[in-house]
């Protein structure tokens, strides 16, 4: 029923009969659609547990309902960014708020893909400056252009957009900047390898029990500690995405484990492959092939956090006189 009254909503503002003046009620039959599509995936979730509770047919049709939403949301999408009325009574300052559900609903079907047919419908209209938007819509729009970017490993263009969602969020609203949070540290970290303050991190506890050790543990280059601070907080990692994004973290630790290998060897710009073999084999408590620390090596040097090359035949590492290690000890955020 209720998704037959969003349909009917949308349809009054498709005719023309309702203007922008009307968008708060586009946007609440949307958001409730949206949510009773979720209490009907959870509740499919939970009929799945049971034996035989219903039909292979009536299964996929539940299946579905997601999908169905999701399609429902993006014609209202449609029909506010091809609004021409004034401004003054425009459908398309409901365009950011509508993109955000629609947003959601990709994320939550894992079709993120999906996300490129809306940005590439946002680029060919012609929508009012963003910053006229309210900043609930633009902390919205922004959130979600960082995790879409942040799940493409574009690290950089994520860091940027989670920063002006953080810094646009009110300070009052603890669980949304927690939310930007757990992308924006992990992407900050790979792009400009800044790692949060105490000060900053003092006031999200469950952001501090992830990332103050597992910062420790970088900077130390302690890679045992990294790997059990990881493997402990698996589950709520993976349930974020940003499980796979800190593995890639690792590298960092790897880095300065690496460089401690380097002082305690004087600094010598020739380092035999042994020498990073046994630091490893150290760190790690068990044996790590020759081979294998190789590719470590070599790869470090290709991500540019090692500057030089590798000696296959003579199982040597020739290290830059210069700066072999060219990223520093990472600032703060």
């Amino acid at each position: 029923h209720h998704l037959a009254f969003t349909q009917h909503i949308i349809r009054l503002f498709s005719s023309g009969v309702c203007t922008g003046v009307h968008l708060p009620v586009l946007f609440t039959a949307c958001k409730d659609l949206r949510f009773m599509g979720i209490l009907l995936e959870k509740e499919n979730t939970l009929k799945k547990q049971s034996f035989n509770y219903y039909s292979e047919d009536e299964s996929m049709e539940q299946e579905n309902s997601l999908h169905v939403v999701a399609r429902v949301v993006n014609r209202a999408f449609t029909v506010c960014i091809n609004d021409r009325a004034p401004l003054a009574t425009s459908r398309k300052w409901g365009a950011f708020y509508i993109m955000g559900l629609l947003f959601k609903m990709y994320l939550r079907l894992n079709c993120i893909h999906l996300t490129k047919n809306v940005l590439r419908a946002m680029k060919v209209v012609d929508l009012p400056d963003i910053t006229h938007f309210p900043k609930s819509h633009i902390v919205m729009f922004r959130y979600y252009m960082g995790i879409v970017n942040f799940l493409n490993q574009d690290y950089s263009t994520a860091d940027q957009e989670l920063d002006t969602a953080f810094h646009l969020c009110h300070k009052t609203y603890t669980r949304n900047l927690e939310l930007i949070l757990a992308f924006w540290i992990p992407s900050r970290i790979l792009s400009r390898h800044m790692f949060p303050t105490q000060k900053l991190l003092s006031r999200f506890p469950s952001m501090a029990a992830v990332y103050v050790p597992l910062c420790q543990h970088i900077r130390s280059g302690n890679l045992r500690a990294f790997d059990d601070c990881l493997k402990k907080n698996e589950a709520l990692l993976a349930k974020t995405r940003t499980f796979i994004a800190l593995e890639k973290i690792r590298e960092l630790c790897l880095r300065n484990l690496f460089r401690k290998v380097w002082l305690m060897c004087g600094k010598s710009t020739r380092i035999p492959i042994e020498c990073y073999q046994m630091a490893i084999c150290h760190a790690k408590q068990q044996e790590v092939p020759l081979l294998r620390v190789e590719t470590l090596i070599a790869n470090l040097i290709y991500r540019g956090y090692i500057k030089g090359y590798l000696s296959h035949d003579r199982s040597m590492s020739v290290l830059s006189a210069k700066d072999p290690f060219p990223i520093t000890v990472p600032v703060r955020m």
